[in-house]
């Protein structure tokens, strides 16, 4: 994806808007050109806001990192691109089981 487009996919409200990716989120996604970058993370993270925002005020006192959730919601599916990847995806752990 050329970078001018992956930063509008970073950046940019869009239409339908959805929230902006946290900007570590944001600069992981950027450093390792992943080509899993679209909507889809913003998309994503959109909704863990939504739903953890629900959780707190539904009930406050459940503990959990809402900033680990949403940077999870961002970021989850970076090893959906070999090029994203550190190392070849054959070589994660888990990820060519066939279970």
């Amino acid at each position: 994806m050329a970078t001018d487009a992956r930063h509008r996919a970073l950046a940019e409200r869009g239409d339908p808007p959805v929230r902006t990716l946290p900007p570590e989120a944001a600069r992981l996604l950027t450093s390792l050109a992943a080509c899993a970058i679209g909507r889809s993370p913003r998309a994503v993270h959109d909704v863990a806001w939504d739903l953890t925002t629900w959780l707190l005020r539904s009930y406050p006192t459940v503990g959990f990192d809402r900033a680990a959730v949403l940077f999870g919601a961002a970021t989850h599916d970076i090893a959906a691109c070999p090029a994203g990847l550190p190392v070849p995806r054959a070589a994660q752990p888990g990820l060519n089981s066939s279970a």
